[in-house]
This record gives structure tokens, C-alpha cells and sequence, in this order.
């Protein structure tokens, strides 16, 4: 039984892994598949033989055993094609799934290896790290059928893979890249954490982190920059609901059974198994595509992506237009362009002001509550005023641009909300345009509440450069000390800005204390892209033969 051994093993490797590789693997499985199915009939050949000769009575013949390696080895040659496919086409439609071809595998054939696509549905991931989370599962349906060349012995093995898309709004926070979280001040935050790269986390107090934290690569106990040093502490919750310090990290040779030990599989990384949750972005592109302008080149699954398509109302160069493109003239003080001075950027910007108030009082709400808005000059930016509340279905605004938000956003009769844009900011109620360019103790901020979801992009840490880390993914321009900035939402960053590209300075503002946290009821599905916004995994599902 040594070829089953093997084949679960190898089923093992990759049930359940997320999609992606590095570049330098692909081409690598399939090559590998070959010797895997070579050596499989190879062991499985001698190890029925041995079967044979110990006894006359077996629960399969000799023909009818190798045919079931065969057909089994088959299945997992389908498996791992899908996974190549999946990396380049991340929802294949039928049509993609009937290139699969069949191994050459000598003295045998398959007169059926297919892969079928059932229909997608609701469900929640029952396996793995996270386990009951929502997902929409796309299974696919894999039917290997081998036969014996001039003999009557087939075999069948039937495999189902599930493609589980779990929406990012499950995570309080989520990077793409690697995630830093060290903060100056107490922060106390509740929410579930994951980040497809490494994981640095620490403080210069204590960071509280209340939820499931996973990394796709190794989680650190030190800064990503080693030109910054941090004397507090990191610590997360076990099972019991007792907080444990993070006093060692990935580098540490016990690692994997400690940390299991410590926080009861609530704190994991690669070495157990965790791997990436790719963002299912059209090759080319990268996941900023989705704030961008639509092009003529677009094809349907790139327009399926962009949110300028999806809007009811977009706003570019101020001109507004449905989403059939028919102009439409927005009343008086919907929009409105003034200045103002960002010292990390250190350049004054050209804003547009969209007013939430006037856009509701007027009635121009997108009838899906879809607003995409642009401006084309280098130093635009949007800036969302008045929403202290707002539309009855709440709203989704992208841009490609900086987005600022000025005073409290969504405090009254909290609704569904999601902002997307190429870098987040936040002035508080106490924001003034004219201090704009003054020092930093004549930008002092007032107490300030943000209920959105968020999707934006950050400056990459560089040695000697720290990102300002997912503290400070809501950048900040003024002086909050004893002042607080309360957020609730998920926070994802999936890109790095291409027009906020300043760099984190501590001299730009001086850090609030924060009160922030995850919160559900905020995320609405209909805001995201069709097949968008959504982390993909790959997870075995049912098993037979017949």
C-alpha cells in the first residue's frame, strides 16, 4: 500500500492550499506530476505483486488494482492542472476546464478525465484555519475513468475540489503584502488579522490583539525596518481567553509546537499550513485596476473587476454621468474644488469636495448605491463632506485618487459602507483648510468617528523607511494626542498608492489614540464586484471510486 500512502500524501500537499505559487514554480507540477504518476505505478506494480504471492484472495485483482492507481493518479494530474489554471484564470468557465488533457501513462488509457464546473453557492468553509467563515464555493467536479489497453478492467475515481472565495470583509484587517502593526500608544484591537506575506508585530506599549492572526509566510516579533526598536509588546488571546505575550517568533526552531501550545491554533503562519488568500485579479493586472478608470481595452472580465463600471453615478473631471454614460447635471454644492496643504505629501492639493448631504437632499443617489469619482490632475484628491449620515442603502464610492474624509463618517443611523481609493485619510471635526499649512501644533484634531470598510493602499516599508504600518493605513495630518479617533470596518490593503506616495513621517501629525475594531454589519456585498474582492482557496472535497 506504499502508492496510496503516497498519493495521500501528495493529496495532503496541496488539499486545501490557497492558488498561487511563486512564478519560478509554474511548469514545475506538471513536470512533477509525471514522475509522481511514473513512480506511483511503479511501487503500486511491486506492491500488488508482493499482495499477490502472500495471498490468493485480495479485495482486487492485480489488473483491477493497477487500473485504480491509474485512475486515482489521473485525478491527481486533474487536480493540479486546475491549480495552473486557477492562477492564470481565477473563475474559469466551462469552455477553459475542457482543455484538461490526459497523462500518457503506458499500457493504459482514460477513456474519460474531465473537470466540471457546478453551480457556485453560499456555504461556509468547514476545514482548515478558516473554518467557519462565509464563502461562495465554486465546486469543481473531477471524473477520472482509466481501462486497461485489450482488457475489460476500468476504474473510476470521482473528486471534488471546492473553490471557497471568502469576502475580505471577514477580516477586521488584511494585507496583500506583508502586514507591520506596531503602535506608540495602548491600542485594544478586536478583529480577525491575515496578511499573504510576512507578519511584524510589536509596540513601544502594549497592542492588544483580540481575534485569529494568520500570516501566509512567518510572523515576527521585530520591525520589518531593523533601524526601528520597540520596547513593548504584541499579545494575543489563547482559547481560554487569556492573553499571552508574543515573546518569540517564526525564527524560534520550536516554533510551530509552541505557538500551537501558547495560543491553541488562533496564532498561525506557514509552518502550519496556512498559506496565501490571493486577490483573483485577470492576468495582466494588478489589484489596483479595480479603482481605475475603464479603458477601451477592458475586456469582460477586467470590467467585471472595475468598479467605474459597476457605478450608478460616476463623476470625472467634475462632469457627471449615469452607467449608460448620459450626462447628468448635478444642482449647485453637490461638488465644489478648494486647497489645502498635506504635509506628508508636502504639496498642496487641488480637492474636490462631494457633498453627502446635498447628493441625498437633491436625490441624486446612484440607484445602486455605486458612485465611482476621478479627477485627471496630478495633484487631485476627493474629499467627502457632510456624511455624517448616509443614503437609506448605503453607498460605495471609489477613486482612483486620494480619498480624504472630513468629520464624522456614517455616526448617524450607521449604514452599509465602502471606500475605496489609492490612499486613505482622515480630518477630524476639527479640521480647518486654513491651518492646513501651519506647524503641527496649530492642527490640533477633536474626537472622530469613521464606520466604513475600507480598500486603499499604503507605502511599502523600505530599510531605514518604515510604512507607518496597518496604524497608520487611515493616515492622519494632525495632533490627536488626548483626542481619539474611533474606527469600526475592515481595513484591507491590497495595493501600493501610485499617486499618494509620500513617504510616513512622524512630523506630518502625531498619533491618536485609537479605538478601533471590526464590524460586519457594515460590509454589503452588493458594493463589491462581480467574482471581485474576494480571497480564493482551494480545498478537497468528496472522494469515491466505483
Amino acid at each position: 500500500m506504499k502508492a496510496r500512502y503516497l498519493l495521500k500524501r501528495l493529496h495532503s500537499a496541496i488539499g486545501g492550499r490557497s492558488i498561487n505559487r511563486d512564478k519560478n514554480e509554474r511548469g514545475f507540477v506538471l513536470v512533477s506530476a509525471v514522475i509522481l504518476l511514473t513512480g506511483l505505478m511503479f511501487i503500486s506494480v511491486v506492491s500488488v505483486q508482493t499482495t499477490l504471492q502472500k495471498s490468493q484472495v485480495t479485495g482486487r485483482s492485480y489488473k483491477d488494482a493497477q487500473t485504480f492507481y491509474v485512475a486515482e493518479a489521473g485525478a491527481e494530474w486533474s487536480k493540479q492542472w486546475l491549480y495552473d489554471l486557477l492562477e492564470e484564470t481565477p473563475f474559469p468557465a466551462q469552455e477553459d476546464l475542457g482543455e484538461l488533457t490526459a497523462p500518457s501513462i503506458n499500457g493504459y488509457s482514460f477513456p474519460e478525465l474531465t473537470i466540471s464546473l457546478a453551480d457556485a453557492h453560499s456555504g461556509v468553509v468547514s476545514k482548515g484555519a478558516f473554518a467557519g467563515m462565509e464563502a461562495v464555493i465554486r465546486p469543481y467536479r473531477i471524473f477520472s475513468h482509466s481501462a486497461l489497453y485489450n482488457e475489460s478492467v476500468e476504474n473510476v475515481v470521482a473528486v471534488t475540489m471546492n473553490q471557497e472565495s471568502i469576502p475580505m470583509g471577514n477580516f477586521g484587517i488584511y494585507f496583500d503584502q506583508d502586514l507591520e502593526f506596531f503602535t506608540d500608544y495602548p491600542l485594544d484591537y478586536n478583529g480577525r488579522i491575515h496578511t499573504n506575506g510576512n507578519l511584524y508585530l510589536g509596540s513601544r506599549n502594549v497592542l492588544n490583539i483580540e481575534g485569529d492572526v494568520t500570516a501566509g509566510k512567518s510572523i515576527f516579533n521585530t520591525p520589518k525596518d531593523s533601524t526601528r526598536s520597540y520596547s513593548g509588546k504584541a499579545r494575543m488571546k489563547d482559547p481560554s481567553g487569556h492573553w499571552q505575550d508574543l515573546r518569540y517568533d517564526s525564527r524560534d526552531s520550536e516554533w510551530e509546537d509552541k505557538s500551537l501550545e501558547d495560543w491553541g491554533g488562533r496564532v498561525l503562519d506557514q509552518a502550519h499550513g496556512i498559506g496565501t488568500l490571493p486577490y483573483p485579479m485577470p492576468t495582466p493586472g494588478e489589484a489596483i485596476e479595480i479603482i481605475k478608470r475603464g479603458k477601451p481595452t477592458d475586456d469582460e472580465a477586467m470590467r467585471a473587476m472595475r468598479f467605474y463600471y459597476k457605478a450608478g453615478l460616476k463623476i470625472l473631471n467634475g462632469a457627471a454621468t449615469d452607467s449608460l454614460d448620459i450626462p447628468i447635471v448635478l444642482p449647485a454644492g453637490i461638488l465644489s474644488t478648494t486647497s489645502f496643504y498635506d504635509h506628508r505629501e508636502q504639496r498642496t492639493l487641488t480637492v474636490t469636495n462631494l457633498d453627502m448631504s446635498l447628493l441625498i437632499a437633491y436625490g441624486y443617489v446612484p440607484q445602486n448605491n455605486v458612485l465611482y469619482i476621478s479627477e485627471s490632475a496630478s495633484d487631485a484628491a476627493i474629499r467627502i463632506i457632510n456624511a455624517q449620515q448616509l443614503p437609506a442603502g448605503g453607498i460605495a464610492i471609489a477613486t482612483d485618487n486620494p480619498l480624504y474624509v472630513w468629520k464624522n463618517y456614517n455616526t448617524v443611523s450607521k449604514k452599509a459602507s465602502s471606500i475605496l481609493c489609492d490612499a486613505f485619510n482622515v480630518l477630524s471635526n476639527n479640521w480647518d483648510d486654513a491651518d492646513s499649512a501651519k506647524p503641527i501644533n496649530k492642527r490640533i484634531a477633536s474626537a472622530t468617528s469613521v464606520n466604513s470598510c475600507v480598500v486603499t493602499g499604503n507605502v511599502p516599508t523600505t530599510q531605514g523607511s518604515y510604512s507607518g504600518g496597518a496604524e497608520n493605513l487611515i493616515r492622519l495630518h494632525e495632533k490627536w494626542v488626548g483626542h481619539e479617533l474611533t474606527y469600526r470596518g475592515s481595513l484591507v490593503c491590497l495595493w501600493a498608492s501610485q499617486q499618494a506616495t509620500g513617504l510616513w513621517i512622524d512630523a506630518s501629525y502625531v498619533e491618536a489614540h485609537r479605538d478601533w475594531g471590526f464590524d460586519p454589519s457594515l460590509i454589503d456585498n452588493r458594493f463589491w464586484p462581480e467574482d471581485g474582492l474576494t480571497m480564493t482557496r482551494v480545498s478537497s472535497g468528496s472522494w469515491a471510486s466505483y
